[in-house]
């Protein structure tokens, strides 16, 4: 069911850590952080059911849906921390992690579609 978040706007990731390619599956980009905030389009809750070098799964209601990123490790580690519940707006390709302080962001490709490497990851 679509709704509009009532979070805080988005927490980055771990500056240090950023390849800086800002394409699908790699680093979240300000604006597009913004707009997803002010524009969020369809927001779906899920919960994370597995991390794997890259793949990311998350349970959408009754459905599985795969993603990719450049750095689970840092997701890992979030999910560790936070909990398994995630928040996903294709729209704007992000996974969000909820916190007390608002989200954190972490940009998303569909799994299978076309990946670019990066250097640092």
């Amino acid at each position: 069911m679509p709704q509009r978040s009532k979070r805080k706007p988005a927490i980055y990731s771990d500056p240090a850590k950023r390849c800086g390619w800002y394409g699908p599956g790699h680093e979240v980009h300000w604006i597009q952080a913004k707009k997803s905030w002010e524009e969020p389009g369809l927001v779906e809750e899920g919960e994370i059911t597995h991390i794997e070098s890259g793949l990311i799964r998350v349970r959408i209601g009754s459905e599985d849906r795969e993603y990719w990123n450049h750095d689970t490790e840092c997701l890992r580690r979030t999910v560790r921390r936070r909990g398994r519940r995630v928040v996903v707006q294709e729209r704007w390709s992000l996974l969000k992690v909820p916190s007390t302080r608002g989200y954190s962001c972490f940009c998303i490709a569909k799994s299978g579609s076309p990946r670019v490497e990066c250097n640092g990851h």
